[in-house]
């Protein structure tokens, strides 16, 4: 029920709002909680449910794919990480699952194994080289 609302709060504020460039990033973790209640709902026994959740996640993760040059105007940041994990819950309800969502499971994680060392690498540059802290414009790294 929360997650509905925090959902709801989200989506009318990117109606009705405009938000900032080096935030964009933060929106794709509204993709985990469908991937976690999909999981959940497996786990229990919920077939129904959880093709429910894997369904929004199908949706939620579309519409991340289809705006991904919008959600990353600003360039890189360690922002970017709030990708990794939406991504491999995804594809852990996905696999879970089976059936006809083995192969977007499949992708989904092969996505993830891509991505997910990818953007640790290129943190873990920004780090080393002392611009982390400039970049999320924190005062120290």
């Amino acid at each position: 029920l929360m997650a509905a609302a925090i959902w709801a709060v989200s989506a009318e504020r990117l109606i009705t709002e405009r938000v900032p460039q080096p935030l964009r990033p933060l929106l794709a973790i509204h993709l985990s909680p469908a991937a976690l209640f999909g999981l959940v709902a497996q786990s229990q026994d919920l077939e129904v449910v959880a093709v429910g959740f894997a369904c929004l996640s199908a949706a939620l993760l579309a519409a991340l794919v289809l705006h991904f040059r919008w959600l990353t105007v600003s360039g890189f940041s360690a922002l970017w990480g709030a990708f990794t994990f939406p991504l491999a819950a995804t594809a852990n309800l996905w696999l879970t699952l089976g059936g006809v969502w083995l192969y977007p499971g499949i992708a989904a994680l092969l996505a993830a194994t891509v991505l997910v060392p990818w953007i640790a690498y290129r943190v873990l540059k920004l780090w080393l080289s002392g611009k982390l802290a400039v970049v999320t414009n924190a005062a120290t790294a």
